[in-house]
């Protein structure tokens, strides 16, 4: 049925098809023009994510402590004098090499995570899971 109405069509005349293509081009304009506002709640997301507090510079200003930041550092590869650089001062160059140092890491963890080999117990030999100290996390995180 659809395939014989559409057949009808290309054999119509050349005037319907001009109109049909006319009401088309109508309608799509009436789309293109059309801007649905956004609603507050996507317009919050969009600030938070926005934030300054979602940057790696933030992060690594505000959130890491020395000691890992040095770490991070270190994997990546910076020389002594290096490490104490701020965030700010870094070129682009060190800032991939900290993102690489950080994916490395991660893979790293992952690994541990996919093995089902980072309960604290599996790393003493010969103690129950119940006599090892739970480790205390960093609360920023």
């Amino acid at each position: 049925m659809i395939a014989q109405q559409l057949k009808e069509v290309q054999e119509s005349t050349p005037q319907l098809q001009a109109k049909l293509k006319a009401h088309l081009k109508a309608q799509l304009k009436v789309i293109k023009g059309y801007k649905r506002p956004t609603p507050q709640g996507l317009k919050d997301i969009h600030k938070l994510l926005g934030d300054e507090r979602h940057t790696p510079g933030y992060v690594y200003t505000n959130i890491l402590n020395d000691k890992e930041r040095q770490l991070l550092t270190f994997v990546a590869g910076f020389n002594r004098i290096e490490q104490g650089k701020p965030w700010d001062q870094m070129t682009h160059d060190q800032r991939a090499e900290l993102r690489k140092a950080l994916m490395f890491m991660n893979n790293i963890v992952i690994g541990f995570i996919d093995a089902n080999a980072m309960a604290p117990h599996k790393f003493y030999t010969n103690v129950a899971p119940d006599e090892v100290e739970q480790p205390q996390y960093n609360s920023a995180y």
